[in-house]
């Protein structure tokens, strides 16, 4: 059942680590421990931290947004990961809802309400785990299964009618969920202040700017301008903590998309 992942793994740890990308400014480089420089959609899946893309409408957001989750499925049984998909664009993570991988699918306001209650109750049950458990210095975290909830737009669930529910789960969720081994991955076309009050930006760590259509925008973001700039395909301003670094975004294969699904999907893989 799980021979694809094996060989995925084995070819990921095989791998060298790509070159680094040039630096925004000088002094700043974009690294994980060991000096070498992680693979974007890595390390959003893997660095424990939640993450933010930002950028102009066909800026490329989708493109990175299943690149990542092209990545988790290769890397991950249902069993290491699970998802929480909210999608009020009813575009780009549908096709993903029949995965074993999902517990939660919601493309409306009220769903979106229920699945964040729904991760609400797993990290309060994961914090009742951790207060049994014997903690030591090298395993302060709850160690097992990783949730990710993935947005595909914030913006309609920031505007709508029960906008105040939905940003009180989501600031509870985001200043407490690390810890339980739940992140966020989170999509949005305009990160002003006016739409996401920057209480909510701060908890974002990791930040991945596309083309923006001004400055303002690219500060919002990421405090700093450059976005703007940015072609409207292919580059991107990242920011993890103080860090930033340039990334380069390859067009994803959908068809291969697809067949990733698919093989999820198939009977052999169905975990009851």
């Amino acid at each position: 059942m799980f021979e694809f992942i094996a060989r995925a793994r084995e070819k990921r740890t095989s791998c060298k680590a790509a070159a680094p990308s040039p630096a925004i400014s000088a002094g700043y480089s974009w690294r994980v421990p060991g000096g070498e420089v992680a693979r974007l959609s890595q390390y959003v899946l893997e660095g424990g931290a939640h993450v933010m893309i930002a950028g102009n409408t066909r800026s490329g957001k989708s493109t990175l947004l299943h690149g990542i989750m092209a990545d988790a499925l290769k890397q991950y049984a249902p069993s290491e990961a699970g998802l929480v998909l909210l999608d009020p664009k009813r575009i780009e993570l549908r096709r993903y809802k029949d995965l074993p991988h999902t517990v939660r699918y919601a493309n409306d306001e009220d769903g979106a309400i229920e699945a964040l209650r729904y991760v609400q109750a797993v990290m309060e049950a994961r914090y009742r785990e951790l207060e049994q458990a014997e903690l030591t210095a090298d395993t302060p975290k709850y160690q097992g299964q990783r949730l990710y909830v993935v947005i595909d737009e914030l913006i309609p669930l920031m505007i709508g009618p029960r906008k105040k529910e939905f940003v009180s789960l989501l600031m509870l969720l985001l200043s407490q969920a690390g810890a339980a081994n739940i992140w966020f991955i989170v999509g949005t076309q305009a990160p002003k202040r006016s739409i996401i009050p920057g209480e909510i930006m701060l908890y974002f760590t990791l930040v991945i700017g596309l083309s923006m259509a001004s400055a303002v925008e690219s500060r919002c973001a990421l405090g700093v301008k450059g976005c703007e700039s940015l072609p409207l395909h292919g580059k991107a301003i990242v920011k993890y903590g103080p860090e930033l670094m340039t990334a380069s975004i390859p067009n994803t294969d959908l068809r291969s998309v697809a067949e990733l699904v698919s093989y999820w999907t198939s009977a052999s893989c169905k975990v009851a």
